[in-house]
């Protein structure tokens, strides 16, 4: 049996190490949201793909007014013959809704790739955070896993070294990690 004063001083060393190591990772998580380059993380600026994405979405609305503008312009031509004329706007109406058409495929074609793009950012993040993870306590990690989106928490997980998962899975409550256990299933056909 320690003395009275050893003990109290163990108990003040645990309580501070305690302490100090929830502060770090609290500002781990801080620094990884707020500015993940200080810790070696890549820097996602979303609010500039989403102001481009808007952007170009403005740039393809006036192109699409461009067309049309064109089309009602040339509508003002002097017709001399009536059959001619009508040919006239047949070809004229032919070629705005195949210049539509290109511009409706070509902006298609950036939303999907403006959503891979989010795609591959989002699971750089999820690598990022699995690598921090690893170090930290499965018990405060399971807190964190278990507020998230169980997809994510899944991701996460599987990112991890098979033993530090396994720590973490442990500390969660059962139904979470059915629900986690149940998404990395991949059913046999």
């Amino acid at each position: 049996m320690l003395p009275q004063v050893d003990q109290q001083r163990i108990i003040i060393l645990l309580v501070v190490s305690s302490i100090t190591l929830f502060g770090l990772l609290a500002g781990v998580v801080y620094l990884s949201k707020t500015y993940p380059e200080y810790i070696g993380l890549p820097k996602i600026r979303v609010a500039q793909q989403i102001d481009s994405s808007a952007k170009y979405q403005k740039t393809l609305l006036g192109s699409k007014k461009k067309v049309y503008d064109e089309f009602y312009t040339s509508l003002k031509i002097p017709t001399v013959n009536w059959k001619d004329s009508v040919e006239h706007y047949k070809s004229l109406t032919s070629s705005a809704l195949a210049k539509i058409d290109t511009l409706t495929k070509t902006n298609v074609a950036n939303i999907s790739l403006e959503s891979k793009t989010q795609d591959s950012l989002t699971y750089a993040n999820l690598v990022a955070f699995a690598k921090v993870y690893e170090k930290a306590s499965p018990t405060e990690v399971a807190k964190i896993l278990e507020e998230i989106d169980v997809r994510d928490a899944a991701v996460i997980l599987k990112l991890m070294k098979k033993k530090s998962a396994a720590n973490i899975v442990n500390q969660m409550k059962p139904e979470r990690s059915a629900a986690i256990i149940q998404l990395g299933v991949t059913p046999s056909l």
